[in-house]
């Protein structure tokens, strides 16, 4: 039978050298970084479209007021979810940060 887990190939931790550890948690948090750069963004170009779907139509007086409230609340959520996203990456970082000290 042929083991396919590429965590069973793995040292333990406690053989690997602390310099190389240290490296590794850098680099965690430069993809954790990278990853959180990515979705502002796509959040952001997803923002736009909207946007522009929403002026390339001409709404009516009527509808310019309910649209601005729809738009209001998107944008409070998309900035509630952000809000989570990051303080989730920066506790990541510090509970990494807080390890690497111990």
């Amino acid at each position: 039978m042929v083991n396919d887990d590429p965590e069973d190939d793995l040292p333990p931790i406690s053989s690997i050298p602390s310099s190389v550890a240290d490296r590794l948690r850098q680099v965690e948090i430069e993809l954790a970084e990278k990853k959180l750069a990515l979705t502002q963004a796509l959040c952001e170009n997803q923002e736009l479209i909207h946007q522009l779907r929403h002026s390339s139509t001409i709404p009516s007086d009527s509808d310019t007021n309910s649209g601005n409230s729809i738009r209001s609340m998107n944008s409070n959520s998309t900035v509630s979810w952000l809000s989570k996203t990051v303080n989730t990456i920066k506790e990541a970082a510090s509970s990494t940060n807080r390890a690497k000290v111990n």
